[in-house]
């Protein structure tokens, strides 16, 4: 409020008027430029955080993915660890197996070759005398119940063996031994796997 009238105030100048034209002009144009440069920085300021943030993201992304892969790899150990105690826990002992087979094999009977696998599968390539001892090999099979859960004598075939040359030192015209016949035969049986495991 100006309490001097009007017509007693002096008048100003054209200079201090620009003067102060320019003084106002100055003040908006640095308010101006002051508030841009304040919404640039501000906006910077969000590109920063924006590019911060997704930063993070992958951060924790990576770090869930490790933790996943850590997690299935202890798992993948873990696993991998039963199975070596398992198979230390069943270590295959054939022992039992052989003495059993012995205990029910008949003395006019031999094994030329054998296929075993631990799940109880079993197959023999033998000799005997006879048919008949084929026979008695097969009825002591099926009653050894305690360990043989089922047998079948797949094949069963008669050969004749004889060299008929001399023997060394035997006079010529005489045979070193005469014919002898032997029944060829095949078994496959089922046993009980627990033969092969120390428990």
């Amino acid at each position: 409020m100006n309490l001097v009238p009007e017509q007693y105030q002096p008048e100003a100048s054209v200079r201090d008027r620009v003067f102060a034209a320019s003084l106002v002009g100055g003040a908006a144009l640095l308010v101006v430029v002051a508030a841009l440069g304040l919404y640039f920085y501000q906006q910077r300021l969000q590109t920063k955080v924006a590019s911060i943030d997704q930063q993070i993201l992958q951060v924790n992304q990576e770090v869930a993915s490790r933790e996943r892969d850590d997690m299935t790899d202890a798992i993948v150990l873990q696993q991998r660890t039963g199975d070596v105690k398992r198979v230390l826990d069943q270590h295959v002992y054939w022992d039992v197996f052989f003495q059993k087979l012995e205990g029910v094999t008949l003395p006019t009977v031999a094994y030329s070759s054998m296929s075993v696998d631990v799940a109880g599968s079993v197959t023999l390539m033998a000799q005997a005398k006879t048919y008949d001892d084929v026979g008695a090999q097969l009825l002591t099979y099926q009653q050894a119940k305690d360990f043989i859960t089922e047998v079948n004598i797949t094949a069963a075939t008669k050969t004749s063996s004889s060299s008929g040359t001399p023997r060394t030192g035997t006079p010529p015209g005489q045979t070193a031994q005469p014919t002898q016949s032997l029944v060829t035969f095949s078994v496959s049986m089922r046993v009980n796997p627990a033969l092969f495991y120390h428990r």
